[in-house]
């Protein structure tokens, strides 16, 4: 079974909204009167003249313009949301979690760094790696080998649509392990 992973779930009663909010929107005079909900697209052109250069100004700042390392903080945010994304999917407790996005945010994730290995691939290393840490505080009595996250199906799914099986996830935790302080 493959899952496909979206940091943004789309569907109705998400968000800040809830379901009977979305419902009520759509299935009565809410819906028709368009001043419900807000608008955040503008035109440039519907902009009088002498305010155009402020707009244009505004819409290059958003897209990135000036911003030396524009490229590497949008590959940061997209790596922080899949990170949260993983760790929601296998429902891991708050604790290791924190400690998963502390450490993907603090390593170098670089292809010089990590062979060309997607940041996915590495999320799924790191979380292994911090789950098995976990694992290994509990006192001897309280752990179960059948407990580590390679057997979750989750974790097998999230493995199967990054396309990674097991022999390269463990050459992946082992560069982390030899790369990085924290294990």
């Amino acid at each position: 079974m493959s899952i496909h992973i979206d940091p943004l779930d789309r569907s109705d009663g998400n968000g800040s909204r809830s379901r009977e909010e979305d419902w009520l929107d759509q299935n009565t005079t809410a819906s028709e009167n368009q001043w419900s909900t807000a608008n955040t697209t503008f035109y440039v052109t519907d902009v009088p003249d002498h305010r155009r250069n402020k707009f244009e100004n505004l819409y290059d700042r958003h897209h990135g313009k000036g911003e030396s390392d524009r490229s590497s903080t949008l590959s940061r945010m997209k790596m922080v949301a899949d990170t949260e994304a993983f760790c929601a999917v296998l429902d891991l407790p708050q604790l290791l979690r924190d400690r998963i996005l502390y450490i993907m945010e603090d390593i170098d994730i670089s292809s010089n760094n990590f062979g060309g290995k997607s940041y996915e691939k590495i999320i799924l290393a790191v979380t292994s790696l911090v789950h098995d840490r976990h694992l290994s505080s509990l006192s001897p009595e309280n752990i179960d080998y059948q407990q580590r996250l390679i057997f979750d199906d989750n974790f097998r799914d999230l493995m199967d649509s990054n396309s990674i099986g097991s022999r390269e996830l463990r050459s992946i935790r082992e560069m982390v392990r030899q790369k990085t302080d924290y294990f």
